[in-house]
């Protein structure tokens, strides 16, 4: 990933980071294995701020532009 990251938020388990950059998505990384988990398009802006729910079954990202995604997540 070459593009600056502006947001990142941990999961409450302590084992996930979503984080949100200028090229419009969001990239998830698990840290038990240090790797890129997965890239998430949505945005047509860069992202502002992203935020897990409580029960870790969605994240929540916010963009430039003025748009607010709900994101499934599944824990593998």
């Amino acid at each position: 990933m070459t593009a600056e990251r502006r947001c990142c938020e941990v999961a409450p388990n302590g084992r996930y980071i979503a984080a949100g950059c200028d090229d419009s998505r969001m990239y998830i990384y698990d840290l038990l294995s240090c790797q890129c988990i997965q890239e998430c398009d949505g945005h047509s802006g860069g992202l502002s701020q992203v935020r897990w729910s409580p029960d870790q079954k969605q994240i929540i990202s916010a963009g430039k532009d003025g748009c607010i995604i709900v994101w499934n997540f599944f824990e593998l």
